[in-house]
């Protein structure tokens, strides 16, 4: 009953810490997946941001390639323009001079040269560091008009000597200053018109230049910006998966020692079990031994009983013979003393040989019962060996197994190790 009481104590003691060790491990694996999914989430989370902040940096490269895109086929158009502007003004310039050579046949003493000067006053109209000018053409007179004014003028000298000289010569001179006047506002709005675009272009070069120095600064700051919260992002990384592996290390350690507890919670199982075969074959072999002994009991009576009647038997017969020939010597005595007769000899022999065959017919109906006697003998003698045997182990492993845990720092787990590998060894 001890033993059952301590065998029991002790199986209650280990389920009770192995319903902890798995409460414990189901509290570090929900744990454990709670902090990957935390960490997943935040390194989505960064993810995202990494994948935003590189978005954004590709739009701002791609808009500052379009603006300075945009800004060098403005600068190439404006170049296009003070060309044509150039272009035009040369030509209105050949036109001037042919028309001063023209009229210096016809008048001498007129003079075009100071018209072709360009008025300077109105260059601080427009200043270089204005941001935007637009060019605006402010003469609505073309260049056709002055050409058909030219066609219209009187060529042959039939037509000149046809009129009186004053009122050629008047019409002349009126002629020569509307042209005059024309021409002076046609060239003052060129000169205007090629000085705006020199100030664009310019304006536009500078805009150029500042949005490509500001533009590479700013897309510098930003990329290193970038850069850095790149580099933060995958230290902060690189810290998560340090921690989610020393956790998933802690989780398989965890895993694996409740494994190993298993194992030996199987092991002690089967060990309990085992003992509760022994005990039961024990006291199988215990009540066998005492029915052996019981047996021997009443063979051993019976064996006796068989040789008092066998003793007494042969005494009864041996009476019986004695009794004979005291008979016959008293009958040979009364009647003659002859010597002794063969009938009284075949007699004797007679006696003896029946007295053997009694013998020998106790001998062969008691050797069935020597023969059980001996194998009972020898099954008792067996079975008290293996009852000494399990007795010896079951004392052996109650020694060897401590009932109390002397070191409070050391695990039950190696308690249970120790315990069943002393169990195995038995």
């Amino acid at each position: 009953m001890t033993y059952q009481c301590e065998l029991d104590r002790w199986k209650d003691l280990a389920i009770e810490r192995l319903a902890k060790m798995e409460q414990l491990s189901s509290q570090l694996e929900e744990r454990h997946c709670h902090e990957v999914e935390s960490y997943k989430a935040e390194n989505q989370h960064w993810m995202s941001q990494l994948n935003e902040t590189q978005r954004e940096h590709l739009e701002l490269r791609s808009r500052i390639s379009e603006q300075k895109t945009m800004y060098m086929k403005q600068l190439a158009d404006k170049d296009a323009i003070i060309e044509q502007l150039r272009s035009s003004v040369h030509n209105l310039k050949t036109q001037i001079i042919s028309m001063q050579t023209m009229i210096s046949v016809n008048d001498p003493s007129f003079d075009l040269s100071a018209i072709v000067e360009v008025d300077e006053t109105s260059d601080g109209l427009s200043q270089p560091g204005s941001e935007r000018l637009e060019i605006k053409f402010d003469s609505s007179i073309d260049i056709h008009e002055i050409q058909d004014d030219l066609v219209r003028m009187p060529t042959t000298s039939t037509s000149i000597w046809q009129e009186p000289v004053i009122e050629r010569l008047r019409r002349e001179k009126q002629l020569a200053s509307k042209q005059n006047a024309v021409l002076r506002r046609q060239i003052k709005a060129l000169a205007a018109r090629e000085r705006r675009a020199r100030l664009d272009a310019q304006n536009l070069k500078n805009q150029v230049f500042r949005i490509s120095t500001s533009g590479g600064r700013v897309a510098t700051a930003e990329t290193a910006a970038l850069q850095s919260k790149i580099a933060s992002l995958q230290a902060q990384l690189l810290s998560a998966r340090r921690d989610t592996q020393s956790s998933i290390a802690l989780w398989d350690k965890w895993k694996r020692a409740q494994q190993s507890s298993e194992r030996w919670q199987a092991r002690y199982e089967d060990k309990c079990q085992e003992i509760k075969k022994m005990q039961a074959s024990l006291n199988l072999a215990k009540s066998t031994v005492l029915r052996l002994e019981r047996e021997k009991r009443v063979l051993l009576t019976k064996l006796t009983e068989i040789k008092q009647e066998r003793h007494l038997t042969i005494e009864k017969q041996d009476i019986e013979t004695l009794e004979k020939s005291s008979r016959l010597t008293d009958t040979e005595r009364s009647t003659s003393p002859p010597p002794v007769s063969a009938r009284a000899l075949l007699d004797r022999v007679q006696a003896q040989q029946r007295r053997i065959a009694a013998l020998e017919v106790a001998e062969k109906g008691n050797e069935t019962l020597v023969s059980e006697y001996e194998r009972a003998l020898a099954e008792i003698t067996s079975l008290k060996g293996q009852v000494l045997k399990l007795e010896s182990t079951l004392l052996e492993s109650q020694i060897k197994s401590p009932l109390k845990i002397t070191q409070e720092t050391q695990p039950e787990l190696e308690y249970w190790k120790r315990f069943v590998s002393i169990s195995l060894k038995n």
